[in-house]
């Protein structure tokens, strides 16, 4: 083998070498791309959970003001009551 085939063997190697890279950067921008498809997915996913919690949110307070006044009537209906109960007691 002489300085020719020598060199020529090492183009073909760096040849094979960049081609390899070259394949590992195709799939590397593949892994990439499906990467940051994921990630838009998941960003999506997370606004509409967002979206859901704030409706959820304000059906839970609009829950809580319903119950506030519900206890309200009825700490009022029995004070009534005690009052209509006090009122029939018959005086000794």
């Amino acid at each position: 083998m002489d300085a020719s085939d020598d060199a020529h063997s090492g183009v073909i190697a760096l040849r094979t070498k960049v081609s390899a890279q070259q394949t590992d950067i195709i799939d590397l921008r593949a892994a990439d791309c499906r990467f940051h498809t994921t990630v838009r997915t998941h960003q999506e996913e997370i606004r509409e959970l967002r979206v859901a919690d704030r409706k959820l949110q304000a059906q839970f307070i609009q829950a809580l003001t319903t119950l506030n006044s519900c206890q309200t009537q009825l700490t009022v209906t029995l004070g009534c009551i005690q009052i209509l109960e006090a009122a029939r007691v018959p005086a000794q």
